[in-house]
């Protein structure tokens, strides 16, 4: 399998629109939306030095990758996420 490398901080995923937050989330619900998760994964993606890597490069790993293999970039970049994201707190009003 293809190496992919994913760094999921919280800047970076400040950096998510709100139709890529959607698309998080509506995989969660069941509903995925394979060209948009792609697009969003890719963003996540880091070359050895640790550096994100430019849009086309992501693609053009992503793009070659067997569905079983992709499932398995999901899940893990799912993993970092849950491990990363920052809950939201209330001042308690």
């Amino acid at each position: 399998m293809i190496e992919i490398r994913i760094n999921v901080t919280q800047d970076r995923l400040d950096m998510l629109t709100v139709e890529e937050m959607v698309a998080v989330e509506d995989v969660g619900a069941g509903k995925i939306n394979l060209r948009l998760l792609r697009d969003v994964v890719a963003k996540f993606i880091v070359d050895d030095q640790g550096v994100y890597c430019a849009p086309a490069d992501a693609f053009r790993v992503i793009n070659h990758l067997l569905r079983p293999q992709f499932h398995e970039v999901v899940k893990e970049f799912f993993a970092a996420v849950n491990s990363t994201a920052v809950n939201p707190t209330t001042d308690g009003n």
